[in-house]
């Protein structure tokens, strides 16, 4: 019997502790990851066959200005929504 009650503690101790870091990688992994500054990207891309950009911009409330280059265009493409919950003031094409 007191084999057994020694398993029961063994095991209770194993489950509070399993609670206890798994309540500390919840705390850590529910963080809000916030981007900040400028960056210049250099690209290619053709979206000529894109046939929807539905949400492509969503809630991307630290984006102020997009610059795209010569082959960017929204022609064949659903816009709708496109930058529903953003910030964005322009979009700008040529080259970047």
């Amino acid at each position: 019997m007191y084999r057994s009650k020694k398993k029961r503690n063994y095991i209770i101790i194993g489950l509070c502790a399993v609670l206890f870091l798994m309540g500390i990688g919840y705390a850590a992994f529910n963080t809000e990851l916030k981007i900040s500054g400028t960056s210049k990207v250099t690209s290619n891309w053709d979206t000529n066959k894109v046939t929807t950009m539905y949400k492509m911009f969503y809630n991307t409330s630290n984006l102020r200005l997009i610059y795209v280059g010569p082959n960017w265009t929204t022609a064949n493409a659903s816009t709708i929504d496109m930058f529903t919950g953003s910030r964005i003031s322009s979009v700008t094409t040529g080259q970047c």
